[in-house]
């Protein structure tokens, strides 16, 4: 496969002699027909082994393509399952290849259940190997045991002070009576992580003791900061245990943005 540039070669489609072009994706492919003729090729051990695992991973992401979607980027030129796929296809042949010898290379003898569990166990023996959420605007997770739903990205933004709260962005120093305000569909318990300085350990608090004048509706979750986290930092504020913002530590002495 190849792909065409120029002006001449631009948007090519159909068959020209033994090439079929194709436009896939703003890009211009030329791909030859396989000869009918040629004889087939009996798979080597290796090449066997390569095309079981990558039949499991593919049934792994074509059974939970819902939470892909909304956990990854798309790829430069393809689909946030292409995008899954680079990421963790290391990780799913690790994982699943001991059902290899198990089936004995029969990919039709492997169940769904056991490839599940063959995921979960090494995600949890390997907590860092396997991505759950890449995607942009939302802190990095990565797989630690079973693959849940529950782990989807949550699209909810986060405003203190009127001002955008981005994941990555230093912590931000709090102040009595600022405000605070999560738009989006709000569902699960509300958790602040706040610490003393702006590189120190934080420590989860609750929003009923973070804030005050809480107002919670369908779409939106708000209150002011108490003055018991006056001067503190946020780190991070969790949504049903989900992490939706991560702030990053500073060296500040103490003195932050009181915006």
């Amino acid at each position: 496969m190849a792909i065409v540039s120029g002006f001449q070669n631009s948007r090519w489609r159909g068959k020209v002699g033994n090439n079929v072009f194709k436009y896939v994706r703003g890009r211009t492919i030329v791909q030859e027909i396989p000869d009918e003729k040629a004889t087939t090729r009996v798979p080597t051990s290796s090449q066997s082994q390569r095309q079981f695992l990558f039949g499991l991973v593919n049934r792994f992401a074509k059974e939970h393509a819902a939470d892909i979607n909304v956990s990854f980027d798309k790829s430069k030129y393809g689909s946030e399952r292409n995008r899954f796929f680079k990421l963790n296809y290391p990780g799913f042949a690790d994982a699943l290849l001991p059902l290899y010898e198990t089936a004995g290379g029969d990919i039709d003898q492997v169940t769904d259940d056991q490839i599940e569990e063959a995921v979960t166990n090494y995600a949890t023996d390997n907590p860092t190997r396997i991505y759950r959420v890449k995607k942009a605007g939302f802190p990095t997770k990565y797989l630690s045991g079973e693959w849940s739903t529950t782990d989807n990205p949550i699209a909810v933004d986060v405003y203190l002070g009127g001002v955008k709260v981005v994941s990555g962005s230093n912590r931000l120093e709090l102040a009595t009576g600022k405000s605070f305000r999560i738009s989006g569909n709000v569902t699960g318990a509300v958790v602040l992580s706040i610490a003393d300085t702006s590189n120190g350990a934080p420590s989860d608090v609750s929003a009923s003791t973070a804030l005050t004048s809480i107002v919670s509706s369908q779409n939106e979750y708000s209150g002011l900061i108490a003055a018991a986290q006056n001067r503190k930092y946020l780190a991070s504020v969790k949504v049903g245990g989900q992490e939706i913002v991560t702030l990053t530590a500073w060296e500040g002495g103490g003195e932050g943005d009181m915006g």
